[in-house]
Order: C-alpha cells, then structure tokens, then sequence
C-alpha cells in the first residue's frame, strides 16, 4: 500500500501523522532591521505621508511616501489611493509608494530605503520577498479621450548600494537617477495589473557584488513616455499615477543546501512531492534537477536514504537534500480473519482490538450476512461478537464486517473506515 498525503482506509486530523513525518528548518534571518515597518522613534498619529520620519530605520527617496499604522485615522479626502479600512499584511503599520506624471510634464517616483543589518557577500545569490497591494491607477484626464490616454509599464525596482542610496530628480526632462545598483525588476501580474487587488507576497533573487550596506524599492525611474499636449487640461494637477502597499519585506541568504526529512512505514513506500515539500517562495520557479538527471516533481521511493537534487534559479544553484527514514509503524486496527464459537476458549469470538495509547470514540460496527442481512452490530468496542444472530447460533460461512470510529491521542486523531471478510468456523 501506497501513502501519499491522504490514506485509502485511514485518514489523520491533527499536528503529526503516523505515516509521514516533516521537519521543517528555522525561518532565515532577515537582513533588514524592520521588515514590516513596526520599529518607530514616535508613535503620534499623523497623516500617512508624514509617518515616515518616525521610521526607525527606512527613510524617503524622492517626494512622500506613506506609512500606514492600523491604529491611526486616515483622512481619506487626502488622496484618492487612501483608505481607512485597508489594514496591514503582517503587523500593525505597512507602507505606501506611488509613481505620477504630473499636467506640468514633472515625474515623481517615491521610494524608501534601509541599511542592512550586515554587509552582503560577494557571489552570494539572496532572496528577496515582499507582500504587496495594487491600489490601481489614476488617469488626470478620461481615459476614453484616446489621445490623452497614457499606458505605463507598471514594476517596483529594487537596488543595493554600499553607500546611503538618493534618488537626483531632473525636473526638467523629467526624468530622475538612483546612486544605487539596480539587481531586481518586479513585473509579476499582481504588479502589472491596472485593477486594484488584495495581499500577494512576491519574490525574487540576486547575486551580491561585494560589500553591499543598503536596500532601496523604488517606483520606476524616467518617463512613461511622451505627454500628450492634452494633459495640460488635467485640472488635479496630476496626469496618470499608480499606487501600491508594501508589507512584510525580507532579504535573506541563500542556503548552502536546504534538507527536509521524512519518515514512513517499513516495507512501504511513500510518494515525494518537491513542490510541497521544499515550500520557501523563491523555490516555487525554480527547475528540479534529481542527482539521476530527472525533472520529475513527483516521485516514488521504497528505500530509506539520501536522495539529492537541485534547484537551478537564474541566480544561482541550490543543493536539495531529502532524507527518507524507515520507522516501525504500529497497527492501529485489527480484527481476527476467522474465529470459531465453539466455546473451546479458543478464539471464540470476533472482536476489534487498537493501541492502548488511543481513546477509542464514535464507534460501530456491523456485520453481514452473504445476503446484506444484519446480523450484529454494536457502539461499544468492548463488546464482541459470538456468532449469533437474536439469540440463534449461525451457520458457518463467510460474513462481511463494517467499521468506522475515532482514535484520539493527546498529539492526533485518527478517523478509521475499514471493511472486511471474517470466517464463521463450526
């Protein structure tokens, strides 16, 4: 018999199975001092735009960018991206950057930097993952007027710099530069998208140069493209922006090699699934490759030992190791094949027996005759069965059985459905 994550006969609800067992590593450390923007040198509510200066450690690039704490009011009437009830990803507070040409042809890309909590090492390939909320965008202008109608590219930026990172706007070409090195271009639907959306968490990888101290996200620097003369009519003042949250942002090392160990049955086999098995994000695009060349995500294995594989990102390689270890697994149901209630004292009865270590609840069973007929049944799994049917001896023959019932254990429970022959011996 085969386990994979569900069992023909017996299916487990709880924290640990009897079948397979998970040890999942420790979450990597985080390279940024304040992921989830929590870490204040004030707690005064203020507008959202202004909250960035209580920012123990993320500053602003360019223009305003918001920090939102759940506990604060918001003053919605201030920006049309602004919202009282959308709350934070993780935490209490989340930030906000947008990205506008203004109807004067200016062009404004927020960002918010950080140093990190140690220098970056060269040739060491990093993940990098973020929870994001599109707010959507704002056309100055109805966009049904085809010439006034402006397509941006959409993305978020992220850039590395050994020094303090500033953006040098140039107002009059409307363009600006970044004294950072730009390693990575978010442009996945839930960036891309002009329709607003809830929480996504994204991510990506890089490799480090050498030395690294900060991290930047920034908005798209330059231009979205030629003004259409138009958008001088934009009464707000601003032409086309766009607008996202960001929550929860973590760069972390690459492994040296990531390991996971399951358990299963002797002489069984157990079916492994590396997408659900190696669950980290940055691994989710990754090609599998097995040490035998294969690129299976699924496969079978019936012996114990150490199987290796890799996943091969654009940035870099990273060595999978799965450790298979054999257990003995205890029954957790039996019932005798025949019996004979001749009285003998000998197997006289037929009866269902579980590990001492459960507490057996919900429990019934029923048996039947070769024509479908009951002819016992019983709650109570102490009470067996003697061969007779209303108080009359039965032939001898083969009887169907019918057993359903709960196991429970301090760690687990155990739902048991089984059905089975027995033998009614003279």
């Amino acid at each position: 018999m085969k386990y994979l994550f569900a069992y023909h006969w017996i299916r487990k609800i709880g924290t640990s199975s009897l079948i397979g067992l998970l040890f999942l590593q420790l979450p990597a450390q985080n390279l940024l001092p304040d992921g989830s923007f929590e870490k204040l040198v004030r707690s005064t509510c203020k507008q959202p735009d202004e909250h960035f200066e209580q920012s123990q450690y993320w500053y602003p690039l360019n223009a305003s960018p918001d920090l939102f704490k759940n506990n604060c009011t918001v003053d919605e009437t201030r920006s049309i991206f602004w919202k009282a009830s959308l709350k934070s990803y993780d935490g209490d507070n989340f930030a906000g950057i947008s990205s506008r040409w203004n109807s004067n042809a200016t062009y404004v890309s927020e960002g918010i930097a950080t140093p990190l909590q140690i220098p970056l090492e060269a040739g060491k390939t990093y993940f990098f993952e973020m929870a994001i909320r599109n707010r959507g965008g704002f056309q100055g202008l109805d966009e049904t007027v085809a010439r006034c109608a402006l397509k941006p590219e959409q993305h978020i930026d992220v850039y590395l710099s050994t020094d303090s990172i500033a953006i040098t706007n140039d107002f009059s070409f409307g363009t600006a530069s970044i004294n950072g090195r730009l390693v990575a271009v978010l442009n996945s639907e839930p960036i891309a998208s002009t329709f607003e959306g809830d929480w996504n968490v994204i991510s990506t990888c890089f490799e480090a140069q050498a030395g690294e101290k900060y991290l930047a996200v920034v908005m798209p620097l330059g231009t979205f493209g030629a003004l259409p003369p138009c958008a001088a009519q934009a009464s707000s003042g601003v032409f086309r922006s766009f607008y996202y949250h960001l929550d929860d942002v973590q760069l972390t090392a690459s492994p040296n090699q990531i390991e996971e160990t399951l358990a299963f049955c002797k002489n069984e086999s157990i079916t492994v699934n590396v997408l659900e098995l190696f669950t980290q994000p940055s691994l989710q695009s990754a090609e599998f490759i097995w040490e035998d060349d294969s690129r299976e995500l699924i496969r079978e294995f019936s012996e114990a030992g150490i199987y290796t594989l890799q996943a091969v990102l654009p940035c870099g390689v990273i060595p999978l190791v799965i450790k298979l270890e054999e257990k003995l697994c205890e029954p957790t149901f039996f019932v005798p094949d025949v019996f004979s209630p001749n009285e003998d004292g000998i197997n006289d009865t037929f009866q269902s027996s579980f590990p001492s270590n459960f507490e057996v609840q919900h429990f019934n069973l029923s048996i039947f005759d070769r024509w479908g007929n009951l002819v016992f049944q019983s709650n109570d799994p102490q009470v067996a069965w003697d061969g007779t049917s209303k108080n009359q001896k039965l032939s001898a023959g083969i009887y169907l059985w019918i057993c359903t019932c709960e196991l429970v254990s301090i760690k687990e429970t155990i739902r048991i459905l089984k059905s089975g022959t027995v033998g009614l011996m003279p």
